[in-house]
């Protein structure tokens, strides 16, 4: 009889903590991205300490220039938003975000922003470093 109490108890108390248990998991897609490409009629002009913040409730901030500006944020499918509002009106930002790997048109500048700590940061990183590696002198000498 104690072992089918101690039992109920036990089955009792799981099923409690399944219910009380944190509401889910957090979105994914919250976080810091970092800027590795700014991008003008195909050309890449490199990138300077720009950074997008993405915050819980729909919040964001974007760094590109002096100070950053806070804003909200939306995903639709892989369609990201981003609206700031100023003293003379309100900017919406249009781009994508999928796998850690945010894109925004800014006035036909393609900017696009990785998130830390994601996979796709390591692959970005280990691209990068690859590319690092190579002597191109050496490289087109042995083509040439």
């Amino acid at each position: 009889m104690k072992k089918l109490c101690a039992l109920a108890l036990v089955l009792a108390l799981a099923l409690c903590l399944a219910a009380c248990g944190g509401g889910g998991q957090p979105d994914p897609n919250l976080g810091k991205y970092n800027c590795v490409s700014v991008e003008y009629d195909g050309e890449d002009l490199g990138s300077d300490g720009e950074w997008l913040e993405l915050r819980e409730n729909g919040e964001c901030s974007l760094f590109l220039i002096d100070s950053p500006d806070d804003g909200t944020w939306k995903l639709n499918g892989s369609d990201l938003t981003l609206t700031f509002s100023f003293d003379d009106g309100d900017v919406t930002l249009t781009g994508t975000l999928a796998g850690g790997i945010a894109t925004l048109d800014i006035e036909d500048l393609i900017c696009t922003f990785v998130q830390e700590g994601s996979e796709a940061e390591e692959l970005y990183n280990s691209f990068d470093e690859m590319i690092d590696s190579i002597d191109w002198d050496e490289e087109l000498e042995a083509a040439g």
